[in-house]
């Protein structure tokens, strides 16, 4: 079974840079240029904000010259990202081992590790060095400063200052400030002022400019003198730490240089997170890499800390403008997070947006870290999400802390989205349930892709409608558990109501599909897409709906493609399996490109119904999905060098790098390995252990917290076996499920 310390060995690779501590600084930057030349010269982020750079350094000889660097290997990990140097000098060949990391506390570390390949020993100086731009008469920007042998400035942000702090392992022995007029420069010496600033073997400890005189880029440098020797390691260490203040951000910066060296600390800090969630392990190589790789996504785009308007840990989309939490993805994550031991950030998450739920009671569709402007609205499954974590961690305070908030918004969604009382939810722009540019818009408006924000039209769509039933019956399910039976039948009811009008109206009985409605002449659109399929994720469908399910599902010219599921099926008039919408290219096309969070909604609706309906056919589909959703997001297939992207080639697979946006956290994966996978999936009442056909040797998953109790399940073949608090709880064969009460 796979232990903490053997994730970070399985995830190492040679082809990856991004690094983070699970808070608000994050290095993952889109379009990187600099992953070669030394330091994190590339954009970082703090909370959503962009920084660049961070820092870089430079080794000069005895003289004063610079040693100029061949780069060598590159290792990864998502505790560090290590690189490898050589230089020549008169004296010998020094090699540099770099290892940078991003502790918990938002400090970027680099610890240098020299080796002398020469004759007796040499001096060599180090110069860590820094700068930002600033524009003319930009407020914000605080003067740099030298504090306790730490240099601190500030980043202007939108609605804030970001205060940092730049130091050394140790005190320095010279320091240099110099203000230039022009833009930020690569990470190259000779373009900086102090190339010709150092002399005598030092910098000339010039103070800081008093003020800015006009745009320009001020440049920051600490410098250390190293002794190096034949046969022995010297090393030296520095650090850049973002924080609401200066003094927050320099006390985090000495936290970071303590007993344990940063590397060391950031791995542990890994270890501890890896140690808290089920360990897993598969015959499946794909299956298992891709479980630990989406682990690590999940902590990286975690703000585990709060601050600004974050009072909650929650997780972020993904990097760059998806370094927020989204409604269209919060609640995946949730569905991902329950399965740790704490369910904290599941909690989070939805606390998150119901402590920032509009005045007329709906979520807002992006939880800025800054308030700015109008907030959005985004249609989203919460409802789902909740019923799963309270299956694993039924808590009634939390339950009691989240009522009033979800009452409002369900009210928000009959009065603002059904006005008419149908039982059938609007949405008004081509963004409100996070699929952009899609002709199931445009058949009801012409020009409904409009950007930013689309035309406003009124949809009776699947899936908001589905959302909101599926809110509705967890909204039951939570008031009954509150002693509120008679709201609770409320609700009940009103669910019903929900479904009835979804099978009466939206279901077409001569196509076998269900389709959106136009709102303003109450007629099906007719257009298919992915989203056609979410009520198969519910109890909405019976057996009558299954052959349509089937037939359009798993046709190859609609979309059981190469890679599938397509958002828009093969057949429609607007499908292009490149990212284009009417000839051009643009980020976020969903008319036929696959989109993972669609593919974990197809997944489970293919295993539901697979449950539902008894049916031994479907559950071989579900298990060659989620197989071949997995494997698409591999590169070239290969099993060392897994992916996160927003959306692939449906044919191909390709993923849309040309975004930047690597992993990205907008589907559930880590559920679907351990409900259909290992088979474990929580009811209310009982436990029930059920492993779909993935036609494994073995798989064994340990240390599953389900109510309190301890699950473990291994999987031999066609048999498998459950244990509960480590006491055999029985054994099985696959497609025969068992179930064991969990009172």
């Amino acid at each position: 079974m796979a232990r903490a310390h053997d994730i970070l060995r399985q995830l190492q690779r040679t082809d990856k840079h991004t690094l983070g501590g699970g808070n608000r600084l994050l290095w993952a930057p889109p379009v990187p240029l600099f992953t070669a030349s030394p330091g994190l010269w590339d954009e970082a982020h703090y909370f959503k904000f962009p920084v660049r750079p961070l820092f870089t350094w430079t080794l000069l000889d005895g003289d004063g010259h610079e040693i100029v660097l061949r780069t060598g290997t590159r290792r990864w990990d998502p505790s560090a990202l290590t690189r490898t140097y050589t230089g020549e000098t008169a004296h010998g060949v020094i090699s540099v081992k770099e290892t940078l990391c991003i502790l918990p506390s938002d400090v970027a570390c680099c610890d240098l590790e020299l080796k002398f390949h020469g004759k007796g020993k040499a001096a060599v100086h180090l110069v860590a060095w820094t700068a930002f731009e600033h524009g003319a008469g930009e407020t914000g920007v605080a003067r740099p400063a030298l504090h306790a042998d730490a240099i601190r400035f500030t980043r202007p942000a939108p609605g804030l200052s970001i205060a940092a702090a730049f130091g050394l392992s140790t005190r320095p022995h010279s320091y240099a400030f110099a203000e230039s007029e022009g833009s930020l420069p690569p990470p190259v010496w000779s373009l900086t002022p102090f190339a010709e600033k150092f002399s005598a073997g030092r910098l000339p400890d010039t103070p800081p400019p008093e003020a800015t005189t006009g745009a320009g880029t001020i440049f920051m440098g600490l410098h250390e003198v190293l002794h190096v020797q034949a046969g022995t390691d010297t090393r030296a260490g520095f650090g850049l730490s973002l924080a609401p203040t200066p003094a927050q951000a320099e006390a985090a910066l000495r936290g970071a240089y303590g007993e344990q060296a940063p590397p060391a600390s950031s791995a542990a800090h890994w270890k501890e997170h890896f140690g808290g969630v089920p360990r897993f392990m598969c015959s499946d190589e794909h299956i298992q890499r891709y479980y630990w790789y989406r682990w690590y996504g999940l902590r990286l785009n975690t703000v585990g800390s709060g601050g600004l308007q974050y009072t909650h840990p929650l997780v972020c989309e993904g990097p760059g403008d998806r370094r927020a939490p989204f409604a269209s993805s919060a609640p995946y994550q949730m569905r991902e997070n329950l399965w740790r031991h704490d369910p904290a950030l599941a909690q989070g998450t939805l606390l998150t947006f119901i402590e920032r739920q509009r005045n007329d009671g709906a979520f807002p569709g992006t939880v800025e870290p800054v308030r700015q402007g109008e907030e959005t609205f985004t249609h989203a499954d919460w409802g789902s999400a909740l019923l799963q974590l309270d299956a694993v961690h039924h808590a009634l305070p939390f339950l009691r802390q989240i009522h009033e908030g979800l009452v409002r918004y369900a009210k928000y969604l009959d009065s603002a989205r059904d006005p008419e009382g149908s039982g059938l939810y609007d949405i008004f722009n081509h963004a409100e349930t996070g699929m952009e540019c899609m002709h199931r818009y445009t058949a009801v408006q012409e020009d409904a892709d409009i950007r930013p924000g689309g035309k406003v039209f009124r949809l009776k769509a699947v899936d908001a409608t589905v959302y909101a039933y599926t809110l509705k019956r967890a909204l039951a399910v939570i008031t009954r558990d509150l002693g509120k039976p008679g709201e609770a039948e409320i609700w009940e009811i009103e669910a019903d109501k929900i479904r009835n009008a979804v099978r009466s109206r939206m279901w077409n009985q001569a196509e076998g599909m269900f389709f959106d409605l136009d709102a303003p002449t109450s007629t099906q659109t007719m257009v298919k897409a992915v989203s056609c399929f979410l009520p198969y994720c519910t109890d909405i469908v019976s057996a009558e709906h299954m052959e349509g399910f089937q037939r359009h599902l798993f046709d190859a010219r609609e979309f059981w493609t190469g890679c599938p599921v397509p958002s828009t099926p093969a057949d429609d008039e607007t499908y292009c399996a490149e990212p284009l919408w009417k000839g051009r290219r643009i980020g976020r096309p969903w008319n036929g490109r696959v989109w993972p969070p669609a593919d974990s909604q197809v997944a489970e609706a293919i295993a539901r119904s697979a449950i539902a309906f008894g049916d031994a056919g479907l559950r071989q589909k579900a298990a060659e999905f989620i197989r071949t959703f997995i494997r698409m997001m591999f590169f070239d297939g290969d099993a060392g060098r897994p992916n996160a992207f927003e959306h692939y080639h449906p044919v191909s697979g390709m993923p849309s790098a040309y975004r930047g946006i690597d992993d990205c956290q907008h589907s559930f994966v880590v559920d679907l390995i351990i409900r259909y996978v290992c088979g474990i999936r929580p009811t209310r009442d009982a436990l029930v252990v059920d492993p779909f056909p993935f036609g494994l040797v073995s798989a064994a998953i340990d240390d599953v917290v389900i109510r309190g109790r301890r699950v473990k399940v291994e999987i031999a073949r066609k048999k498998f076996t459950v244990w509960i608090d480590g006491k055999t709880a029985g054994s099985g064969t696959i497609n025969a499920p068992l179930a064991f009460p969990l009172a």
